[in-house]
């Protein structure tokens, strides 16, 4: 109990449920604000979440709180060098040949604190380049893909957040990818 009055205030804090408060830096949880996806016109950034666009383009900018998710990621990719399929057809290892993680579509994702379960980004599989599933990297380039593709549905679900519009979203970024690079996804 207090010996005198204080007041008080109730406000949200646009896209974020958690911020800092005061000069003791006092962490702050929004419990029931409801989770959104990122607008570029509600962050000042250039690009609204489940956006597709190509990486080199998404590294540019890391300002507005969103980053580029490679599906399947770098480091899956560079390792189809290893696969079978890469010594025996060359329109396969022609691709993998080609691949250049800058010029591979992204889908940009919610990253507004970096780290593992931190954020959207954070709670893939693949976050980091580190497959939290010990069979990935042996996987066909087909499984990968859909495993990504699932495990973006679920972290959308998990939020809240899964709509018509993000599936839609997300499967015109999974036919970008097969576009893309379509002798690698027939495996």
């Amino acid at each position: 109990m207090l010996d005198s009055t204080v007041a008080v205030y109730n406000f949200e804090v646009s896209n974020f449920h958690t911020y800092f408060v005061g000069s003791q830096s006092i962490w702050v949880y929004n419990a029931n604000c409801g989770a959104t996806l990122i607008k570029k016109t509600t962050n000042g950034g250039l690009f609204d979440e489940l956006e597709i666009t190509i990486f080199k383009t998404a590294r540019l900018v890391s300002k507005d709180f969103m980053t580029g998710h490679h599906i399947p990621s770098q480091k899956f990719m560079t390792s189809l060098k290893n696969k079978p399929e890469y010594m025996i057809d060359p329109n396969f290892k022609k691709m993998v040949d080609d691949y250049d993680p800058d010029q591979a579509f992204v889908i940009m994702m919610e990253e507004t604190v970096q780290g593992q379960n931190k954020s959207r980004h954070g709670k893939t599989l693949t976050y980091g380049g580190n497959s939290r599933n010990p069979g990935y990297l042996s996987m066909s380039p087909k499984q990968a893909l859909n495993l990504d593709i699932d495990n973006l549905r679920d972290i959308y679900r998990q939020e809240g957040l899964y709509t018509e519009e993000v599936a839609k979203k997300i499967d015109l970024f999974k036919s970008k990818v097969l576009q893309q690079y379509p002798h690698i996804f027939r495996y």
